[in-house]
């Protein structure tokens, strides 16, 4: 393995865990043996490269999986607090637009618009297959 290999290997060792944002001078002060400012660019570019760190700025850095386990963490707490909305699902504005026109020429389907006639279209759809458990809500 070669110098910076290894150089590059023992500063991800030491820096896998930091949970703040880092620098250069961070790692310059923490490190036993003085090393050009060039050493540690160069293998902070290489950990970003192998996506095992995240530039946060011109001269801040933080540690991939960190910012991965604060990402989750987040996610999970937006889950646990926020209640569940409903989703809404995407269709093509021409088949809405064809549903509009249809529902305009024959009032009397009895529909007010196009997201009522499409409820109850995936509601025949699916009450065959499971007539008594499943119902979808306006």
């Amino acid at each position: 393995m070669s110098a910076p290999e290894h150089f590059k290997d023992q500063l991800y060792e030491f820096i896998e865990n930091i949970d703040e944002p880092f620098d250069v001078d961070f790692l310059k002060s923490n490190c036993n043996i003085f090393y050009e400012d060039r050493w540690f660019t160069s293998a902070l570019y290489e950990l970003e490269d192998d996506e095992k760190i995240v530039k946060l700025n011109e001269y801040q850095y933080l540690p991939a999986r960190i910012l991965r386990n604060r990402w989750i963490n987040e996610a999970k707490n937006q889950v646990k607090t926020q209640p569940l909305e409903p989703s809404c699902i995407q269709l093509p504005f021409d088949l809405i637009r064809q549903i509009q026109d249809l529902l305009s020429e024959r009032k009397e389907l009895g529909f007010l618009n196009a997201e009522e006639f499409i409820r109850e279209a995936v509601r025949r759809l699916i009450q065959p297959k499971y007539p008594t458990t499943f119902w979808l809500k306006p």
